[in-house]
């Protein structure tokens, strides 16, 4: 097996910005998973931000680390869904969403609390921290490395379970 990591920088209107890392497994030999891909692409920014290597704020990657189950909140931007951890960012954001405030007060609001804020400049509670629902399980911050030999590690029994899955239907 090949896994090479790519680092994914995403910049969007408003000067906001996103980035993950696209861990791509290249799965060698036929046998090994006939019923699988030879390419699995998993998303998993949350877990590469609370890595010693990541250069996102220190109070950033705490505020993942001393998250719990419900830390973070679905975050409704029209055209995307997204998940963002649990703040007075998001709180005032979905008032107002859910009341009449005019869409340019709310493009403002996101313009003046941006991701840049929360991850650059480490305001965890007025900037927008966008986090995915796996935030609640982060305990500890570890080298990158050691995540993806955490996934390489589990990878075979999931996908042991999805072979014998497949072998049922």
């Amino acid at each position: 097996m090949v896994i090479k990591t790519n680092p994914i920088v995403r910049y969007t209107q408003n000067d906001h910005f996103s980035f993950c890392y696209d861990l791509d497994f290249r799965l060698r030999g036929i046998g090994m998973l006939p019923y699988v891909s030879k390419s699995l692409r998993v998303y998993m920014g949350t877990r590469f931000i609370a890595t010693k290597e990541c250069d996102a704020h220190p109070r950033v990657k705490e505020s993942i680390i001393q998250g719990y189950d419900a830390c973070t909140v679905s975050v409704n931007k029209w055209m995307v869904a997204g998940r963002d951890l649990r703040n007075s960012f998001t709180q005032k954001f979905s008032e107002m969403r859910e009341g009449n405030v005019p869409m340019e007060e709310i493009l403002q609001f996101m313009k003046d609390h941006t991701m840049y804020d929360a991850l650059v400049q480490g305001d965890i509670e007025e900037g927008e921290l966008p986090c995915s629902q796996n935030a609640g399980i982060i305990t500890e911050l570890i080298s990158a490395g050691d995540v993806v030999r955490n996934v390489v590690a589990e990878l075979a029994s999931v996908m042991a379970v999805l072979e014998s899955k497949v072998k049922a239907v």
